[in-house]
């Protein structure tokens, strides 16, 4: 379990959600959000036992009574959503934190 400014969060849950085929993700980034404010927060976790080198990123959405993982998608610089998965009322939101991570994250997280 990792501790962070929105509480513990069950690493084998997300790589166990978000595998392709047998082999987990070494490598994967979680990008965690609390509505309705307007802060998130960025973890990183390495998982030497995974066979899939390519970063994922994860957008978590923390909800009341629930959290909810949207899976970004590599477009440059900048990360994309996969609106597929995403419902319309959270297209505003999910511009806007692809907008602040553009501009304040470290680059070097951003420039695998």
């Amino acid at each position: 379990m990792q501790a962070s400014m929105f509480g513990q969060r069950n690493k084998t849950r997300y790589l166990t959600e978000f595998k392709s085929d047998p082999r987990y993700y070494r490598d994967v980034i979680v990008i965690t959000y609390l509505p309705p404010t307007s802060a998130f927060g960025i973890r990183r976790d390495i998982n030497p036992e995974g066979a899939i080198e390519t970063p994922i990123v994860l957008i978590e959405i923390v909800l009341p009574t629930s959290s909810k993982f949207y899976r970004c998608q590599r477009a440059g610089m900048i990360e994309t959503i996969d609106r597929s998965t995403a419902s319309q009322e959270w297209i505003p939101f999910f511009e806007r934190i692809c907008w602040d991570l553009y501009r304040e994250v470290d680059r070097e997280l951003l420039s695998w």
